[in-house]
């Protein structure tokens, strides 16, 4: 089975996204979406060496800080996970 096309929402998303990692000073070594059926819904997967070198809670919480200093609406908030490069 096909994925369905990214809505052009969440590609919009994906910029202010970045840009609001990059502006806390999160460096971002990769991102991709990934579709996952299970749920039919696009997951933006963010690939930083925060996780490991600040540990995954300070690296989730300055993640979350990111995305509400940046006014990411929280739908999509919730579809991006943070993993090691």
């Amino acid at each position: 089975m096909d994925s369905p096309e990214l809505p052009p929402r969440d590609k919009e998303a994906e910029i202010k996204i970045i840009a609001a990692l990059r502006t806390q000073g999160i460096e971002v070594t990769s991102w991709t979406w990934k579709y996952v059926p299970q749920v039919e819904e696009w997951h933006l997967i963010v690939k930083t060496s925060w996780v490991e070198s600040h540990g995954r809670e300070t690296a989730m919480r300055a993640f979350h800080d990111s995305l509400v200093n940046a006014g990411i609406d929280a739908d999509i908030a919730s579809r991006v996970r943070l993993e090691t490069p």
